[in-house]
């Protein structure tokens, strides 16, 4: 799990998967938790829950505990131009 540098994206993943959870400014987390996840569909990794936000918090990196494994860099879905 990791949240954004601006605190507004929380990002949970698996082996299989992933949830994207998006809040409001000024929203608690326990309210934007109450709403739909984004789904992601990630490579599989056989270990693979390890992630973190790129700075700019337009990408996930993802990597697995296993040796020789690939580090990951996931493009996240634009917003869908709604105003939070």
């Amino acid at each position: 799990m990791d949240i954004s540098r601006d605190g507004r994206q929380l990002a949970i993943i698996n082996m299989f998967s992933g949830a994207m959870l998006n809040r409001k400014p000024h929203e608690s987390w326990t309210i934007a938790c109450a709403n739909p996840v984004k789904i992601l569909m990630l490579p599989a990794r056989p270990q693979g829950e390890t992630v973190c936000f790129e700075p700019q918090g337009k990408t996930l990196l993802i990597n697995s505990e296993r040796a020789r494994q690939p580090l990951w860099r996931i493009t996240l879905p634009q917003s869908d131009g709604k105003s939070e």
